[in-house]
């Protein structure tokens, strides 16, 4: 329930912040979820497999707190420039 209400509100912020690109906006969100849910289980598989049980979920803790650092640090950027 709370999969599907999140990914509903965030097309509908998505197509209201990009009003004149909705339908590439809903296409890209679409083709990237399709790709995940392609090819998530066989690197979680594959990771499991290297590192055991707790691996998967370390790594993607890893890349969402780099994720992070990059949008801060570009953010900062963007609002320090004249």
């Amino acid at each position: 329930l709370a999969v599907g209400s999140g990914d509903t509100i965030g097309l509908v912020m998505l197509t209201r912040v990009f009003p004149d690109e909705a339908s590439e906006i809903v296409a890209f969100t679409e083709t990237c979820a399709g790709l995940g849910a392609l090819v998530g289980p066989v690197i979680g598989g594959a990771l499991y497999d290297l590192g055991g049980f707790a691996t998967p979920p370390v790594t993607l803790a890893a890349m969402c707190v780099v994720a992070t650092a990059v949008v801060v640090s570009v953010r900062l950027h963007e609002d320090t420039e004249p």
